[in-house]
C-alpha cells in the first residue's frame, strides 16, 4: 500500500484575521485527526498588496490567486480561504470543499465607539466593499455618501475612528474571530442584507486528486445519492435506493414518486417535498438547490 504523509504544508494570507481563523481551523481538524501535522505559511494575495482597487471592481481570484497557484506548483498541499472570496469556478487542477464549523453571517454596521446609528449626520460618509452593501446602504442611508474602503479589518477600523467614515458595513464573523465583536454597532437582519453564501465560512483548496485530501473532505462532506422510484408504485424502488433511503439525513422527494417510500426514511430524518406540477406552483429548482 502507497504510503501517505502525514504532513501539510497549509497556506493563509498574511492578515490577522487570516491567520487567526486558519490556525482556530487546524486547532478543531488536530483535534479530529490528531495523527496529522499542520504547518501554517503565509502568503500574500494581489488583494494584500493593492490596496487601491475598489473591491466592487476586483477580479474573482483577488484574495486567492497566490495561495492557489502555490497549491497547483506544489509548494502548499491545502490553501485556507475565505468561503465568500474563492472564485465560481476554481481554477482548472484544483478541488475545493467548505469545512463544517460557520461562524455567525450576518452583517453588521459599525460606528465610532461610543457613537449610535441615530447619531449619524444627515450625510453620513459609509464605507462600502461590495455591490450587494451599497444597495443596502443607498435604501437604509439614502441622503449618505458612498465610499469604497480597503485594508484589514483593523486599517477599516483605524479608518473609521479617525474620520475618514462615519460609518462601515462589515462580516460581523469576522469582528468575532478577532475577539472585535464589541465593535458591532448593529447586527443586520439576514433578510434586510442577505450574505453570500460562503460569509462565515472557511474553504479549502488543493490539487485535484490528491488522494489524502479527498479522504479528509470525505469526513466533512455528506454523499448525496440519486434515488430513482419510479412513478407511481412503491414496488419500483430498489434495494439499493431503499437502503440509501434508509441511511439519508434528509430526503428530497417529488409528487410522481408513491409515498409509501418514504415509509423507510429513518424517524428523525428529514422528509422535503420539492416537487411541482404545472399550473400548481411548488418549489423552484434554484430553491430545491440552495437547500441541498
Amino acid at each position: 500500500m502507497k504510503h501517505f504523509s502525514k504532513a501539510f504544508r497549509v497556506g493563509t494570507r498574511p492578515s490577522n484575521l487570516a491567520g487567526i481563523q486558519a490556525a482556530d481551523a487546524l486547532k478543531r481538524l488536530s483535534g479530529c485527526l490528531p495523527e496529522l501535522e499542520f504547518e501554517l505559511v503565509r502568503l500574500a494575495s494581489p488583494g494584500d498588496g493593492d490596496r487601491t482597487t475598489d473591491l466592487r471592481e476586483s477580479p474573482a481570484d483577488f484574495f486567492t490567486r497566490d495561495l492557489d497557484r502555490a497549491v497547483l506548483a506544489g509548494h502548499l498541499d491545502v490553501a485556507i480561504h475565505s468561503a465568500k472570496d474563492v472564485p465560481d469556478p476554481v481554477p482548472d487542477g484544483l478541488d475545493w470543499f467548505w469545512l463544517p464549523w460557520r461562524a455567525d453571517p450576518r452583517d453588521v454596521l459599525v460606528c465610532r465607539e461610543g457613537e449610535s446609528v441615530g447619531m449619524l449626520p444627515a450625510r453620513p460618509v459609509v464605507g462600502v466593499s461590495s455591490d450587494r452593501r451599497a444597495a443596502y446602504v443607498q435604501q437604509r442611508f439614502p441622503s449618505g455618501e458612498q465610499c469604497p474602503v480597503r485594508g484589514n479589518i483593523e486599517e477599516r477600523l483605524q479608518q473609521l475612528d479617525e474620520g475618514a467614515f462615519d460609518l462601515l458595513v462589515m462580516a460581523g464573523a469576522a469582528l468575532e474571530r478577532l475577539g472585535l465583536e464589541h465593535r458591532a454597532t448593529e447586527w443586520i437582519a439576514l433578510d434586510a442584507l442577505i450574505p453570500p453564501q460562503g460569509q462565515g465560512v472557511l474553504a479549502v483548496t488543493y490539487r485535484a486528486g490528491d488522494r489524502r485530501i479527498d479522504r479528509l473532505r470525505a469526513l466533512f462532506v455528506p454523499a448525496v445519492r440519486f434515488v430513482g422510484a419510479g412513478v407511481g408504485s412503491v414496488g419500483h424502488l430498489t434495494l439499493a435506493g431503499q437502503h440509501a433511503i434508509e441511511r439519508a439525513d434528509d430526503c428530497f422527494y417529488d409528487r410522481l414518486m408513491d409515498p409509501e417510500v418514504l415509509r423507510f426514511a429513518a424517524p428523525d430524518a428529514r422528509c422535503i417535498d420539492v416537487g411541482k406540477r404545472w399550473g400548481q406552483g411548488g418549489r423552484s429548482q434554484e430553491a430545491t438547490t440552495r437547500a441541498m
